[in-house]
């Protein structure tokens, strides 16, 4: 699994786009729209987010040139 997703990875990076990549860990129901991210490198601490937190996230983050080429660790 984490080779298919370096490869992902890499070729989303190689493809001529602009893209951001969201890493995030255990998605959990209930509605919750706290989160915390860094940039440039999974979050440590933290495995487990509300999908509304993780679509609010990347909702307000979909048109931010700061997340514009690069990953975003994301978690609870």
């Amino acid at each position: 699994m984490v080779r298919d997703a370096e490869k992902m990875e890499t070729s989303i990076r190689t493809i001529g786009i602009d893209w951001t990549i969201v890493r995030l860990g255990h998605l959990t129901d209930g509605f919750d729209l706290n989160y915390r991210f860094v940039k440039d490198r999974s979050i440590e601490g933290s495995n487990a987010i509300t999908r509304s937190g993780a679509a609010n996230f990347i909702v307000n983050a979909i048109e931010q040139p700061e997340y514009k080429n690069t990953h975003i660790g994301l978690g609870r």
